[in-house]
């Protein structure tokens, strides 16, 4: 079964943004899982959620296993940060494509 997921990243890491609630964030931790390549970023932006600090620490927990990072990024639509996003995508990216 292929997962479709909203990126990759020098073929080998799949990529999933999400924003929307805490439980179908949640739910994008499937998607990657079913997804073919060894390893996983997913970036939530804290747009829907009350707490996307929480969310990051549960989906991290599901994903322990393996060559996964979770990360919650500071910015949104409404509220861009380009520079302190790139710096967080980059720091999770980094142990990934070492390994």
């Amino acid at each position: 079964m292929l997962a479709r997921i909203d990126g990759t990243v020098a073929g080998q890491v799949a990529v999933e943004i999400e924003s929307r609630r805490a439980k179908q964030v949640r739910g994008a931790v499937l998607d990657l899982l079913y997804h073919a390549y060894p390893k996983k970023l997913l970036l939530i932006l804290p747009v829907h959620m009350s707490n996307a600090e929480t969310t990051a620490h549960q989906c991290r927990t599901a994903l322990q296993e393996g060559d996964f990072r979770v990360v919650v990024l500071r910015g949104h639509g409404s509220n861009p940060q380009p520079t302190a996003d790139v710096r967080i995508v980059r720091s999770a990216l980094q142990p990934l494509a070492q390994s």
